[in-house]
């Protein structure tokens, strides 16, 4: 018999959530396509994106062995 990863009960909450995520986004798109919702209420952003990590591995040998050829080594 082949066990679920994830219980009932955790699968319901985690759609819930999400669904209520998605709710929550509509209704403030709503209230700012009608312009209820001035900048003043919006948060502002507490995070910023992490920037892209540098090549490993095969993908940074094959990076480095293109500078070589692109140097006419």
């Amino acid at each position: 018999m082949i066990w679920p990863w994830r219980s009932p009960a955790e699968l319901a909450r985690r759609v819930a959530r999400r669904e209520a995520r998605f709710v929550e986004i509509a209704r403030v798109a709503y209230e700012r396509a009608r312009g209820e919702l001035g900048p003043q209420k919006l948060k502002p952003r507490d995070w910023e994106p992490d920037p892209p990590a540098p090549p490993t591995g095969k993908a940074a040998a094959r990076a480095r062995a293109g500078r070589l050829r692109a140097e006419g080594t």
